[in-house]
C-alpha cells in the first residue's frame, strides 16, 4: 500500500503515473496532413512505420483514404485504436515549413555542435 504512515505517494509511483498520463493526454489531437512522423510517437504503436506512411503519402482528404494508404491490416488497426485523437486539417505550407525546420535543426547535424557541412 502506498505510504500508509505518510499518506504519501512514492516518488516511484508518481513518475510512472506521470509517464502514463503524459503518453496519452486525455484530448489529445493529432492532425494527420500536418504532422511529421516524430509527433506520432505519443501513440504507442504507429512510430515510425505507420507515421512515416502517412507523411509520406499524405495529405488525405478522408480517413477512409487515410486507412486506403496503408499497406497491411495490422498497421490499419494499429491506427484504429486512436481513431478519435486524429483528424484531417487541409494542409498548411507554413506550418509543415516551420516543423520540419525544427526537426532538421537537431536531427540533421546542425544545433547542439554539429557539424553541418554548407554548399559551395
Amino acid at each position: 500500500a502506498f505510504g500508509r504512515r505518510s499518506g504519501r505517494i512514492p516518488g516511484r509511483a508518481l513518475v510512472g503515473l506521470a509517464a502514463l498520463v503524459a503518453a496519452r493526454p486525455a484530448h489529445a489531437v493529432l492532425d494527420v496532413n500536418n504532422a511529421v512522423a516524430r509527433e506520432f510517437s505519443a501513440y504507442p504503436g504507429l512510430f515510425p512505420t505507420v507515421a512515416s506512411k502517412l507523411v509520406k503519402r499524405g495529405p488525405f482528404k478522408s480517413k477512409a483514404a487515410m486507412y486506403a494508404a496503408l499497406d497491411s491490416d495490422a498497421e490499419r488497426a494499429a491506427l484504429r485504436k486512436y481513431d478519435k485523437a486524429l483528424v484531417l486539417n487541409a494542409r498548411d505550407a507554413a506550418t509543415m515549413q516551420y516543423k520540419s525546420s525544427q526537426i532538421c535543426k537537431y536531427e540533421c547535424g546542425r544545433g547542439k555542435g554539429g557539424s553541418h557541412v554548407s554548399p559551395r
